[in-house]
């Protein structure tokens, strides 16, 4: 909404409320858990250390993560994930994102089988 000037609060107050953990309900599910919950996460530095530690305070199975900022991920073509699970992961890329997502699905139906 657009606040025409001279009307109402000059210094009007935005309230945030708090998603709901998605990702982290879905992991902690007692029944109905599915076989692998995949997350991801998006950082600006240590990568691997973040993104190993939202994996394990959520309790998923595997989180891809990338570095974002600094002309990386958003707007361009290419990128570099890091796929992590409870002892082990690897490093996808760099390469362009169309054959990165093709890697982690390959990645995932591995760890699915095993």
């Amino acid at each position: 909404m657009k606040l025409k000037e001279g009307d109402g609060d000059p210094h009007p107050t935005l309230e945030l409320s708090e998603n709901p953990d998605i990702l982290g309900t879905i992991a902690q599910r007692k029944t109905d858990r599915p076989a692998l919950v995949v997350g991801f996460a998006a950082e600006t530095r240590n990568v691997v250390a973040y993104a190993r530690d939202k994996m394990e305070r959520k309790g998923i199975d595997v989180i891809a993560a990338n570095q974002v900022g600094q002309d990386r991920a958003f707007g361009t073509d290419e990128n570099r994930l890091d796929v992590l699970w409870s002892g082990g992961g690897v490093t996808l890329g760099p390469g362009l994102k169309t054959d990165l997502a093709d890697a982690l699905l390959q990645q995932v139906a591995r760890l699915l089988l095993d």
